[in-house]
């Protein structure tokens, strides 16, 4: 059985669940060019990682409390690093768990609402109502987690790409 690469960065422990980071590869199969990472801090304290400037990146709080840039994170924030940026500094607290992730940006511009990534406004209600009516698009799946949950209402205004 294939093991995840850890980096020891001090105050935090940074496992690579996928793609390339830090000069380490996640043994995961991926279809694109990204980097994804849990980063668990085991004491209060700063840590600062290279990252791939090609790639646009996102850092999730999971758990604790942590600081990017001097912005407070609270759980399920998302702290956004466009293309160029080449380290990411994080504070944290000792029981902070954060997910980092990072690939190539889109090409095009893109419309994203709820859990769906489309070209359109009418592309993303095609996918709701997909959604909804239960068809096989998107399969069928039971987890531990809780039931199946619909998609919520549209918004009243014409979702733009960006």
């Amino acid at each position: 059985m294939a093991t995840l690469p850890r980096r020891d960065l001090g105050a935090a422990t940074l496992t690579i669940l996928a793609g390339n980071l830090l000069g380490s590869h996640a043994p995961t199969t991926i279809y694109s060019p990204l980097a994804a990472a849990e980063l668990q801090f085991s004491y209060e304290g700063q840590v600062s990682f290279v990252v791939n400037p090609a790639f646009e990146h996102g850092v999730v709080l999971a758990q604790g409390v942590a600081r990017i840039n001097g912005v407070g994170l609270s759980p399920g924030d998302l702290f956004y690093f466009p293309t160029d940026s080449a380290e990411i500094t994080i504070d944290a607290s000792a029981d902070a768990i954060l997910l980092v992730i990072g690939g190539e940006p889109f090409a095009e511009k893109i419309v994203m609402w709820w859990n769906f990534i489309a070209r359109t406004h009418d592309e993303i209600q095609d996918a709701r109502a997909s959604w909804n009516a239960r068809t096989e698009r998107f399969g069928y799946f039971e987890d531990d987690l809780g039931p199946w949950i619909p998609a919520p209402n549209m918004p009243n205004v014409i979702l733009q790409p960006r």
